[in-house]
Order: structure tokens, then sequence, then C-alpha cells
């Protein structure tokens, strides 16, 4: 029982230290210069404000390019929203961590006796 505990446990923590380890990643992604101008301004940006206006254009109002306008909002919404979520599991799995690694280290002590 207990070794199954700390089997799932074990593969928690795991999952956790991955989660937590890509939101350091993306923390250092976006302090460097290159994916600022990059990503957060030209694409999630520049990019959303074009397609906003392309969407008004007179000569866009076809349904083929008005999908094809969406569809393009609708990833960078998505890449938006991907990128927060990154963060906000980060920081889930960093609270998460430590509990883990005490409750691990109680589970291990209480298998040896």
């Amino acid at each position: 029982m207990i070794k199954d505990q700390i089997s799932g446990l074990e593969k928690q923590l795991g999952d956790s230290k991955i989660q937590f380890n890509l939101g350091a990643s993306l923390a250092r992604l976006q302090t460097n210069r290159d994916f600022k101008e990059l990503i957060e301004k030209a694409y999630l940006h520049d990019e959303a404000v074009r397609l906003v206006h392309l969407r008004a254009h007179p000569e866009k109002q076809n349904p083929e390019d008005q999908a094809s306008i969406l569809r393009d909002i609708d990833a960078i919404g998505s890449f938006h929203a991907f990128l927060r979520n990154t963060v906000l599991l980060a920081d889930m799995a960093s609270k998460g961590i430590k509990d883990a690694e005490d409750l691990l280290e109680e589970l291990r002590s209480q298998d040896i006796s």
C-alpha cells in the first residue's frame, strides 16, 4: 500500500518538476530581447492587429478569406493562452513540489519501519 503511494507520488513529483521546468524555460525566454520582439510584439500584438483590420477590408469579405483570417486570429489566441497556462501550471507545480517531497520523505520513513 505504502509502496503504491510512494510510486504514485514519485510520478506526480516528476510531472510537477517537468511543468515547473517548462515555466522556468518560458520565464527565461520572456527576458530575451529577440523573443520579446518576434513573439510578443510582432506576433502576439502586431499580427493580431493586422488580422483584425484585415477582417474589415472590403476585398476580404468572402467566406473563405474570413474563415482564414479567423483561424489565424484563433491561433494567436490559442498560443497566447498556452503561454499563460504554462506560467499558471508552473506556479501550481512549484507550490506542490515541496509538499510532495515532504510527503514522500514521510512515506519512505514509514515504509522502512
